[in-house]
């Protein structure tokens, strides 16, 4: 049963992974519902990953290998109560995240 007034957050359900590979930088697209909200996690230099609170993901594939000069590949981890994504880069890339009505968008550059 639903208390009046309060209303619970549903965590970014991921649905679609694309990627949009370019001379210079490349450009992921994660489309999905729910909450956008996420967390940056800079594992090392080799690694950046997103997490999103209370994520899950309706893909049917955990990896997804993009064979880019500064993109290797993305993972998909999904935990109990959280989603990561994880992005295998070369070192000394840059990164930025737009957020969209359908989802995010993360642009990798050097």
């Amino acid at each position: 049963m639903k208390k009046a007034g309060v209303s619970r957050s549903v965590g970014f359900i991921l649905t679609n992974v694309t990627v949009r590979r370019q001379v210079g930088p490349v450009t992921v697209f994660l489309r999905g519902r729910g909450s956008n909200r996420y967390h940056v996690i800079l594992v090392d230099a080799y690694l950046l990953a997103l997490e999103f609170p209370s994520g899950s993901s309706l893909l049917s594939f955990s990896k997804l290998s993009v064979r880019h000069s500064i993109l290797k590949e993305i993972r998909i981890i999904q935990y109990p109560k959280k989603l990561h994504l994880v992005f295998e880069l070369t070192p000394h890339v840059r990164y930025a995240v737009k957020i969209g009505i359908e989802g995010l968008a993360i642009q990798f550059k050097l």
